[in-house]
């Protein structure tokens, strides 16, 4: 992290502080509803199985309500032993993040409502498909 490149009065030698590799990590995890996040949690270091099952079953599950859904990613800590089971046992579903449903906007049919401009936008993108394009000048961008 530090500079290869500096200014200092000549003759002189450029001295800089860079960090030395003391960096912590710090971890932060919380539920996250549409009405707020709820049960945050700041560790200083990684989270592991056995802390993230301790949050689940002190913090997470005492704030679930029956019928909610958990996502979690894959890390390797989500999967600790009792984990699924807090969740469950609070009446909450667990749905991995891989499972989650991707909303993708329906763009072509956003093409066709938004009049004639985007239909003006359509058949260039079918000429520049098709090979019809247009010459490009060559002065064009250069300085005069």
């Amino acid at each position: 992290m530090a500079r290869t490149h500096g200014r200092c009065p000549r003759g002189e030698r450029l001295r800089e502080s860079v960090p030395h590799g003391h960096r912590k990590t710090t971890t932060f995890v919380a539920r996250l509803r549409t009405d707020g996040m709820i049960a945050p949690l700041t560790l200083d270091g990684p989270v592991n199985g056995r802390i993230f099952f301790a949050y689940v079953e002190q913090f997470l599950a005492p704030a679930l309500k029956p019928g909610d859904i958990v996502i979690m990613d894959n890390l390797s800590s989500h999967k600790a032993a009792g984990v699924r089971e807090a969740i469950e046992a609070a009446g909450a579903s667990l749905l991995p993040a891989s499972l989650q449903p991707r909303f993708q906007p329906d763009r072509n049919g956003l093409r066709q409502d938004e009049g004639p401009a985007a239909q003006g936008r359509q058949e260039n993108n079918r000429r520049a498909v098709d090979g019809d394009r247009r010459e490009v000048d060559p002065g064009f961008g250069t300085s005069r």
